[in-house]
C-alpha cells in the first residue's frame, strides 16, 4: 500500500530477495517480492473492490439514466465489471464447481453478478417512443432493470464482509452469521406455519365468501401482511376490530367477531413472541458459544482460505 517504504529499512525481505548482483537487481527483487506478497495483494484487492463499488453506486444513481448515451464513466464501469466477472470465472475454472459453490460468499458472487448483468441489460433495452400508459410504459424494462441493479448493489456491499476475515475478532463473527442464518431458517419455517394459520383465522373471522369476489382475492396478501408485521409490534388491533384496514374493509362486524379476532391476536403474539422468538434467541446463543470456544482455530482457517483466494 505504501511503496515508498521500499527505500527505507522499515520493510524487511528474505535473504534471497535482499541479495542481488547489482543495486538495481536488489531493488527489482524487492519490488517483485513486495507486489507478490499475500498481504499487499490482499489490501490492493480491497482498495480495488471498494473503488469499484463506489463507482458502481455513482453510475447507478447518477449516470444510468433512461436512454442515456455512453459516457467515459459508464465505459470504465462496464470494463471494470467485466474484469471482475472474468476473474470470478477464472477462479471457478481452477476448482470444481461443488467446492466453489460450497463457499457462502461465492454464492453471493454468483447472485450479484447475475442480478447486475440482468439489470444492465434491461436498463438498456431499446423501447419505442410511444405514449406512456399503465399498460404500455416505455420505461417498464428500465424500471425493472433498476430493481435488479438495486438488489445487486446491495449484495456488492454485503460482499465486503468477506474482508473482515483477516481480523481475529471479526473473522469468526462471519461464521457466526452463517450459522445463525441456518438457525433463522428453522425459525422462519415454524413462524410461517403459525403465521399462515392465524392469518387464515383472521380472514375467516373478518370476511364472508362474497367479499372475495368484490376484492378479487386481495385477502391472500392480507394473510401474510398482518401476521408478519405483528411480529415487529404493529398489532393492527383497531383495524382488525372495525374492518377499516387496507385488506379488511367490512365495517358491520358483530361484537362477537371483533372479540374473537382480538383473542386470536393475543394467542398469536404469545406463541410468536414468548415461544418462537425465545427459541430463536436460544439457538443464536448456542451457536455463539460453540463458535466462541473454537475462535482461534476458525480464524486461522479463514485467513488461510482468504490468502489462497
Amino acid at each position: 500500500i505504501f511503496p515508498f517504504l521500499l527505500f527505507t529499512n522499515l520493510v524487511t525481505f528474505r535473504p534471497e530477495i535482499s541479495r542481488g548482483r547489482t543495486v538495481l537487481g536488489t531493488f527489482l527483487n524487492k519490488v517483485k517480492g513486495y507486489i507478490t506478497s499475500p498481504s499487499v495483494k490482499f489490501w490492493l484487492g480491497v482498495m480495488f473492490y471498494i473503488s469499484f463499488v463506489i463507482l458502481q453506486t455513482h453510475v447507478i444513481l447518477r449516470e444510468l439514466q433512461f436512454q442515456s448515451s455512453l459516457s467515459p464513466v459508464k465505459i470504465v464501469y462496464f470494463v471494470w465489471f467485466t474484469m471482475l466477472f472474468v476473474d470470478e470465472v477464472l477462479q471457478l475454472s481452477m476448482i470444481s464447481f461443488r467446492d466453489w459453490f460450497h463457499n457462502m460468499f461465492n454464492k453471493i458472487d454468483l447472485l450479484m453478478y447475475v442480478l447486475v448483468a440482468l439489470g444492465l441489460i434491461l436498463a438498456h433495452v431499446p423501447t419505442e417512443d410511444s405514449a406512456s400508459s399503465a399498460e404500455n410504459d416505455p420505461r417498464r424494462f428500465y424500471h425493472v432493470g433498476r430493481i435488479f441493479l438495486s438488489m445487486g448493489c446491495i449484495l456488492f456491499y454485503v460482499r465486503m464482509l468477506h474482508m473482515f476475515a483477516v481480523d481475529s475478532a471479526l473473522g469468526p463473527t462471519l461464521l457466526m452469521i452463517q450459522k445463525m442464518i441456518r438457525d433463522f431458517k428453522v425459525f422462519l419455517l415454524l413462524f410461517l406455519i403459525v403465521a399462515v394459520a392465524f392469518g387464515i383465522g383472521y380472514t375467516i373471522a373478518l370476511t364472508d365468501p362474497e367479499d372475495w369476489r368484490e376484492t378479487q382475492g386481495s385477502y391472500v396478501s392480507g394473510i401474510f401482511f398482518y401476521t408478519w408485521f405483528q411480529m415487529y409490534g404493529e398489532l393492527f388491533v383497531e383495524e382488525l376490530q372495525d374492518g377499516s384496514g387496507h385488506y379488511y374493509t367490512k365495517a358491520d362486524l358483530s361484537v362477537g367477531r371483533k372479540q374473537f379476532v382480538v383473542g386470536l391476536v393475543g394467542v398469536y403474539m404469545a406463541i410468536v413472541m414468548l415461544m418462537l422468538v425465545n427459541i430463536l434467541i436460544a439457538m443464536f446463543s448456542d451457536t455463539y458459544t460453540r463458535i466462541k470456544v473454537r475462535e482461534d482455530v476458525i480464524f486461522k482457517f479463514q485467513k488461510l482460505e482468504l490468502l489462497q483466494q
